[in-house]
């Protein structure tokens, strides 16, 4: 059997002790068994403390190790300057790929017509 090649996880809130041993206890079994490339969705991420920073910067070692690598996508402001300050920029790759499709939607409620107003749009 073919090991795993690559994984999407879209991680959510604070990348905090409790969230790195979740993503730890998710990734250990597939990582044992070969897999070699992981993508991060950080879109809902607020917050990276320290532990997470050491988490990444070992998963990523580990799947180079591996020829493989570790890439993280639609960081936010706040979760980029963290990575940037502990020089994780350069470190991993670190991407804002295409946004999910959004179609702006202007509501017209007794006249106003709202200015940021956007209904998701599923792609198939």
């Amino acid at each position: 059997m073919e090991p795993e090649q690559g994984a999407v996880l879209r991680l959510h809130g604070e990348l905090d002790d409790e969230a790195c041993s979740a993503v730890r206890r998710q990734l250990a079994p597939r990582l044992a068994a070969g897999l070699r490339h992981v993508l991060l969705d950080l879109s809902h991420v607020t917050a990276v403390l320290p532990t997470a920073v050491a988490m990444l910067r070992a998963l990523d070692g580990h799947l180079r190790r591996q020829q493989g690598g570790l890439l993280l996508v639609h960081a936010r402001p706040a979760v980029r300057r963290v990575l940037r300050v502990h020089d994780l920029e350069h470190l991993l790759e670190v991407r804002d790929l295409e946004p999910p499709l959004v179609v702006p939607r202007p509501l017209v409620d007794d006249g106003v017509v709202p200015l940021h107003r956007h209904v998701r749009v599923a792609r198939k």
